[in-house]
């Protein structure tokens, strides 16, 4: 099968045709589920097309779906260099950012774990930090924003991932001097006891154990 043409993938985000475009490219990568050039162009198409317009809300967990699919099938392909991946990261942060824009808490939080499938493949680490504290800092300033709307169990599960998963990407820039222990664990107890007034239900005080342990 010939691989994914960018611009029939870009014409189709931009006419609005997001359902053609989730179709097509799920439809190629049933077909072949390897095509590590269809899915760096589908990346690259997606973060081009997001840093400018918003993702129609119904079909934005399929393109999140999408995004994950192709970075799985990009790093596990063949070894892929630091800076390839570095290109990578930067590419998957303009996805996260629209996300955030768009309030999209489910999918946000589907895409952060994206970032550590990358970054675990990094091996001079040191490329990190600065791309991990901006991922960071928008995680936290977005479960700040949405903080105060959530109070149900499922609401406030959502925010411990949020906020633990910016939390995981400061942790990820310990060797910088954007990390403190103390911040690090200023921010831990914060985030639990915000999530304890918030609902201290059973399945969300086991979750945090998990997190904190």
């Amino acid at each position: 099968m010939a691989p994914l043409s960018t611009t029939v993938l870009i014409g189709l985000l931009n006419q609005g045709k997001f359902k053609d475009f989730v179709d097509a490219v799920n439809t190629h990568f049933d077909s072949d589920d390897t095509d590590d050039v269809s899915a760096l162009k589908t990346l690259k198409t997606v973060a081009a097309f997001v840093y400018q317009k918003e993702i129609a809300g119904e079909v934005i967990e399929d393109v999140v779906n999408i995004v994950v699919t192709c970075v799985n099938i990009v790093i596990n392909k063949e070894s892929k260099t630091d800076l390839f991946l570095k290109e990578l990261y930067g590419n998957i942060s303009h996805v996260m950012n629209r996300l955030i824009k768009q309030e999209q808490t489910k999918s946000v939080i589907v895409l952060a774990g994206v970032f550590f499938t990358i970054s675990d493949k990094v091996v001079s680490k040191e490329i990190l930090p600065n791309m991990a504290h901006i991922v960071c800092v928008m995680l936290w300033n977005f479960g700040l924003k949405v903080e105060p709307s959530m109070k149900l169990e499922l609401e406030v599960l959502s925010l411990v991932n949020i906020q633990f998963y910016a939390l995981k990407f400061l942790i990820l820039v310990q060797k910088s001097d954007k990390f403190s222990l103390a911040k690090l664990v200023d921010k831990v107890m914060s985030s639990t006891r915000l999530a304890l007034q918030k609902n201290s239900s059973p399945t969300v005080c086991d979750d945090l154990y998990a997190k904190i342990l």
